[in-house]
C-alpha cells in the first residue's frame, strides 16, 4: 500500500524506501527489503488458480482473474484494520 501510496508499483522500488530513515520513522518501523517482500507476496501465488482462470476464458478474451487463494482470503480480512491502525498513526 505504501508504494502504491507514493506512485511506485514494483517490489524494487521498496530499494528506495528500504535505508531511507525519515519514512521509516513515517511508518512507525522498517520498510521490508526488496526480497523480504517478495517471499512475503509469493506466499498468495497458487499456481493452480492461475490456470483455472486462464481456463475459464472465452476464446476471444485475454484477460483472467483467478480465485483468491486461502492466504490471499486471509489478507483480505486483515486489511480493514491494518488499514484503520495505519491511519491512526497518522491522526
Amino acid at each position: 500500500m505504501v508504494l502504491n501510496a507514493a506512485g511506485r508499483e514494483c517490489v524494487k522500488d521498496l530499494g528506495r524506501f528500504w535505508k531511507d530513515a525519515a519514512r521509516c520513522k513515517s511508518l512507525g518501523h522498517d520498510f521490508p527489503s526488496p526480497r523480504a517482500a517478495l517471499e512475503f507476496l509469493s506466499q498468495f501465488h497458487e499456481e493452480q488458480k492461475i490456470e483455472e482462470a486462464k481456463g475459464r476464458r472465452a476464446p476471444d478474451e485475454i484477460a483472467y482473474i483467478p480465485e483468491e487463494s486461502v492466504a490471499l482470503q486471509g489478507l483480505g480480512r486483515l486489511n480493514p484494520s491494518l488499514v484503520q491502525e495505519l491511519g491512526s498513526r497518522r491522526a
